[in-house]
């Protein structure tokens, strides 16, 4: 009992461990908060279609990541937080309705 205990703890630090390393480390973070009739976020692929069209309230947190992927954080207010991953090759985004 006591070997798998101390099996188990290893595993989940070994993994704990390995996560941490291999997280892109943020480039940039930057927020934008909304104007009273809120934000919207847009994006396009390669051939203009419009693929993501995200509508917020209170601010949009985008934080660009060393690996190329862009983090979008809609901030609702108290209807929470919904985060939008954006790799650079496929997607072009857009804020629009800053302050």
């Amino acid at each position: 009992m006591k070997r798998l205990i101390s099996g188990l703890l290893f595993t989940g630090l070994a993994s704990s461990s390995f996560a941490q390393n291999n997280i892109a480390p943020p480039v940039s973070d930057v927020v934008r908060n909304c104007s009273y009739s809120g934000c919207q976020l847009t994006c396009t692929n390669p051939q203009g279609v419009i693929t993501v069209k995200e509508a917020t309230s209170s601010s949009i947190r985008t934080i660009m990541l060393s690996n190329g992927t862009t983090e979008f954080r809609l901030n609702d207010g108290y209807n929470g937080v919904r985060t939008i991953f954006v790799a650079k090759e496929y997607l072009i985004c857009s804020i629009t309705g800053e302050k």
